[in-house]
């Protein structure tokens, strides 16, 4: 199965080299077990030009959020080697679902008054994940899954992307540098201001910098 090929990662500063290590203060912040995503370089995937779809950049103008942390563009390359799971559709994410799911930590099951109705899935247990591969890609973006109680994990993944945590499997080149002063409308949220360890979109942020 051949991968998706135009990933980039977006940084507001230069970096050197890739510091598997720069996690773990994430971690201590927003504990990476059972929880919504993982740690690891986190990749825009931009190969695809559907009308539903959407990529790191566009997301982050859309939204005011971050723009600064744009600035960077660099272009990633996953080793052939390198073992990938790629969730393409809705019954993907749904399977990895019901296969990967942890406990529901904020009992948020017990909103769902209906038995017949199927399970609330908030976390991943990304240990067992991270066990078998080096690395997740989720492209092209399903918004269907974004509000469903048994894929509720993948509602703060705002577009297509993936995140490679096994940091031997990646290489980056400088695509370009973006002129965010150029962006329209580039103030940023209070919202994006105010975010100092991000929990909720984390592409621009978890790299370690020179």
């Amino acid at each position: 199965m051949k991968l998706p090929t135009k990933l980039y990662h977006y940084s507001r500063e230069p970096i050197s080299k890739l510091v598997a290590e720069f996690y773990d203060r994430y971690k201590e912040h927003w504990p990476e077990e059972g929880s919504m995503k993982p740690c690891g370089l986190w990749i825009s995937v931009e190969d695809f030009h559907l009308q539903e779809d959407t990529n790191w950049y566009d997301w982050c103008v859309s939204e005011k959020f971050r723009i600064g942390a744009l600035r960077h563009k660099y272009r990633v390359h996953v080793a052939k080697d390198a073992k990938i799971l790629w969730l393409q559709n809705a019954d993907d994410i749904l399977n990895f679902s019901k296969e990967y799911h942890a406990n529901d930590p904020f009992d948020f099951g017990r909103h769902v008054k209906d038995p017949s109705r199927p399970p609330y899935v908030y976390s991943i247990k990304w240990s067992l994940v991270k066990a078998e591969y080096d690395g997740i890609i989720i492209a092209p973006y399903q918004w269907g899954c974004r509000n469903a109680g048994e894929t509720t994990w993948y509602y703060p993944w705002d577009c297509a992307s993936g995140c490679i945590w096994n940091l031997d499997k990646v290489k980056l080149d400088l695509e370009c540098l973006i002129d965010v002063d150029a962006i329209e409308g580039m103030e940023e949220s209070e919202e994006s201001e105010a975010v100092e360890i991000p929990t909720d979109s984390l592409l621009a942020s978890l790299v370690p910098l020179t």
